[in-house]
């Protein structure tokens, strides 16, 4: 996800950009919350 968002960046489509990166932060939040819960 990361290649394609700086890819669509690279060719100045900021839509996709904005798009992965909000879908990455997301998933990033998700995975983060998901290793507090097994830690605790």
């Amino acid at each position: 996800m990361r290649d394609a968002g700086t890819k669509a960046d690279d060719n100045g489509d900021l839509v996709t950009t904005d798009m992965l990166t909000d879908r990455l932060d997301f998933h990033e939040k998700a995975l983060w919350m998901l290793q507090a819960i097994v830690a605790a």
